[in-house]
């Protein structure tokens, strides 16, 4: 009696427990993610429906195309459907309680919809997880991109750039079929010329640092800057259409899966350059660019005139004095004049710096490259008329050019996804080139009918400023499929800043060489050009 009088009590505890905890057991949570992906092209599906079997739960796939959510704990069926695909289900899901459960699914375009019953869906005997990185700059992924373009393009992306010894953008198009690039930086498509392409970064139309020109100059923009670079040759109705050969979009680095850190450091000689006789112009440049002669800031804008009784404007002669006086700088390159006392070539040099991550919502991006080149140029030129069946040599003369070039870029771009469906980039650049030349010509000219002897030195900067900011929006309720909205805003300025001076003298009697009057000697030119889009 006494051992049932304690078992009923402890029955009764077994039988509370059970009641109350079962349900706990029952209601645990789970998560299940992954991503749904095109089964054609291997690209994420935005939209997609994962109905879980037996309860009222659903999830839709975002931009990326990947899903996530709670479920109760247990074994599920997830029925995955959308629109013009057809319908899969993936059975024996096992969610643990607190645990994840990851799968991936390839959804296969369909002729008809499963949702009416005609078609069955195609049944996983078992979950599959798929883990995987998109690398939209690769080569199968550009070679898919074009296979599926609605317009004839060609895509060159950064496993191509590694391949190719140009260093921008203008080096790596020479690889691509049907596009030429003249001058090392103007890109022509289908053999037709710069005026008949146009130039967009990332989607936006780009000013240009050219005076005569409005083709962007593609030597501006380091390939290290660079995830892809697109020309498309026929029309599409989301592109700018202003253009008869082809319209060339560089993007640049996109956000990655994954921290990357990348650093790389060059060096390099030239036989002809390095360690040899160089003709440096105005002290040549800096590590930042600069350099140059630039027009004094006393100096003022208007036309440097004698003053007129007449008029009443214009300077008086002690003020033209002033103003020349300040100009008086140097015309030669270093060791040109007097042949002696030459600068060295350096070795060219380069440094480029990457980093990338993803910190939850946020996505950064960040690169920045510098590069310093040296070249020499030697060049003989002969020219000849005929007269009366002989040929007359007319002039004969030696040029010796010496170019130093500083090229750099920073890239930053930044991206947060408020949610899956909803997400915001900041894309900017800057880019910057700048080249200074030192020339020395030497001999006989027959517009002077005498040996002549020719310095120049000249100094350009060309620099390029770019800021978008973009958003990216998918709507699943409007219409069947979903609706994804796009929008972008660019601001754009494209400035050029250019010096030069050449001196001209004439070899007298006994050898000695003295300063012209030649409208080519005492010669100064100073353009500034400032393009905002």
């Amino acid at each position: 009696m006494s051992q049932n009088k304690w078992q009923r009590p402890f029955r009764l505890l077994i039988l509370t427990l059970f009641i109350f905890v079962m349900p706990a057991v029952a209601t645990a949570d789970g998560t299940i993610d992954g991503v749904v992906l095109n089964g054609l092209n291997g690209m994420p599906v935005q939209g997609v429906s994962l109905a879980i079997e037996g309860t009222d739960l659903a999830f839709t796939t975002d931009l990326d195309g990947l899903f996530r959510g709670e479920v109760p704990a247990g074994t599920h069926v997830v029925t995955v459907s959308k629109e013009s695909y057809e319908t899969q289900q993936v059975v024996d899901v096992v969610v643990d309680d607190g645990g994840v459960a990851s799968f991936s699914v390839v959804l296969m375009p369909g002729v008809e919809a499963v949702a009416s019953g005609e078609v069955e869906g195609t049944t996983f005997a078992e979950a599959i997880t798929v883990t995987t990185e998109v690398e939209e700059s690769s080569e199968s992924a550009l070679l898919l991109e074009r296979k599926q373009a609605a317009e004839i393009a060609d895509l060159i992306g950064e496993e191509e750039f590694a391949k190719n010894p140009g260093g921008d953008a203008a080096g790596v198009l020479m690889r691509v079929t049907g596009v030429s690039v003249q001058d090392g930086k103007y890109v022509y498509v289908r053999g037709l010329g710069d005026r008949y392409s146009n130039t967009t970064l990332n989607g936006s139309k780009m000013p240009s640092t050219e005076f005569e020109k409005k083709v962007v100059p593609l030597d501006l923009f380091p390939a290290d800057l660079l995830d892809k670079v697109a020309v498309s040759k026929s029309y599409r109705v989301d592109k700018p259409g202003e253009f008869a050969a082809g319209s060339v979009d560089m993007v640049t680095k996109n956000f990655p899966a994954q921290q990357t850190l990348s650093l790389g450091l060059s060096f390099g000689q030239n036989s002809e350059t390095t360690g040899e006789d160089f003709l440096t112009a105005a002290g040549g440049l800096s590590s930042s660019g600069s350099g140059g002669q630039p027009l004094p800031g006393s100096i003022p804008g208007e036309s440097l005139v004698r003053f007129s009784n007449f008029t009443g404007e214009g300077f008086t002669p002690q003020e033209l004095e002033q103003f020349g006086e300040q100009l008086v700088g140097a015309w030669t390159p270093a060791g040109a004049f007097d042949r002696t006392g030459f600068d060295e070539g350096d070795p060219e040099t380069g440094f480029d710096l990457g980093y990338g991550n993803t910190f939850d919502k946020l996505g950064v991006v960040i690169a920045a490259t510098t590069s310093n080149d040296f070249s020499n140029r030697f060049e003989q030129r002969n020219f000849y008329s005929v007269a009366g069946g002989r040929l007359i040599p007319n002039e004969n003369y030696s040029l010796d050019y010496s170019t130093e070039e500083v090229k750099s870029g920073l890239v930053g771009n930044f991206s947060y996804a408020f949610s899956g469906n909803n997400r915001l980039e900041l894309r900017s650049v800057l880019t910057n080139l700048s080249s200074s030349e030192g020339r020395f010509q030497e001999g006989f000219f027959s517009d002077l009918a005498d040996t002549i002897r020719d310095y120049r030195i000249s100094y350009q900067d060309q620099e390029i400023e770019n800021l978008q900011l973009q958003g990216e929006h998918f709507l699943p309720e409007a219409f069947a499929a979903g609706s994804l909205l796009e929008w972008r805003f660019g601001e754009s300025t494209a400035t050029t800043e250019e010096n030069r001076r050449q001196t001209l003298y004439l070899q007298g009697t006994g050898g000695q060489y003295f300063l012209t009057d030649n409208a080519q000697s005492g010669f100064m030119f100073f353009n500034d050009l400032e393009d905002d889009l």
